[in-house]
């Protein structure tokens, strides 16, 4: 007996109709976190402004939450489509002034990383 509350799985040759939640945005961002649990992962996506004259913060826009398995997929097509975009484009540099590294967040769960850190702070 089939199972009604079972979603069917699009095959990759099948064409999916795209549907916009009423509640679709755009957001800009320049600052992401990366928050990780056994069941899902979480990207924060922030756009960085001055709080203060001469200090920066996060001022967060939007969480997305899904699988690893969707993750790991996102990566995949993110690499490939940056890989093209260089291929068209050039090379993305990244100013040697300001180097992107991973770090653990202040007050952030176990496993989360922030990767908005800048060299000279």
């Amino acid at each position: 007996m089939p199972n009604k509350n079972k979603l069917p799985i699009a095959s990759p040759q099948q064409q999916m109709k795209v549907i916009r939640s009423e509640d679709y945005r755009t957001v800009y961002t320049n600052a992401a976190k990366i928050g990780l649990t056994t069941w899902d992962v979480r990207l924060t996506f922030s756009t960085i402004v001055e709080a203060e004259v001469g200090k920066l913060a996060t001022e967060e826009q939007v969480t997305v939450i899904m699988s690893p398995q969707h993750a790991k997929d996102l990566l995949r097509v993110f690499v490939i489509n940056l890989a093209n975009w260089e291929k068209q484009f050039g090379a993305i540099k990244i100013p040697s002034d300001f180097e992107i590294e991973p770090t653990l967040s202040e007050g952030a769960d176990s496993g989360s990383i922030d990767k908005v850190s800048n060299k000279q702070s």
